[in-house]
């Protein structure tokens, strides 16, 4: 069994190597992951699905005053998300903005909030209609 005292010396062995050869770091940890994709997507999803709660609070913290408007990524000064889908009325998902018209001076105005599967059949429904 590892001792804390001996944890902590690896932990500073490894931080000084990081900063002396970071190089020689990232190109490690790239070619980890290349080689070990699927172990890393499935730590995501375990993650995900064991800390459904604390991914959703850091998202909606995180995220929510930055949105999509005509292919730029714009800060706005207030989140106008409530993480319910105006459609299908679910909480338990992410949701996106989707526009139901373009207006320049305020990409907030003509917005409803959609749930990702939602959001899809909207995009659908909507190149069905252009054809």
């Amino acid at each position: 069994m590892v001792t804390e005292h001996r944890r902590l010396k690896m932990r500073e062995y490894r931080k000084a190597y990081e900063m002396k050869y970071p190089e020689r770091v990232k190109k490690s940890k790239q070619k980890w992951l290349d080689n070990n994709k699927e172990q890393r997507l499935q730590y995501t999803r375990d993650y995900r699905e064991k800390n459904r709660d604390k991914v959703r609070a850091y998202n909606h913290e995180n995220n929510k005053k930055r949105i999509k408007f005509k292919g730029k990524t714009l800060c706005i000064d207030h989140n106008p998300r409530s993480g319910k889908c105006t459609k299908c009325d679910r909480t338990d998902m992410l949701t996106n903005m989707h526009h139901t018209q373009y207006d320049e001076s305020d990409p907030v105005a003509h917005t409803i909030e959609l749930c990702v599967p939602c959001h899809n059949s909207e995009h659908k429904r909507l190149r069905n209609i252009d054809k």
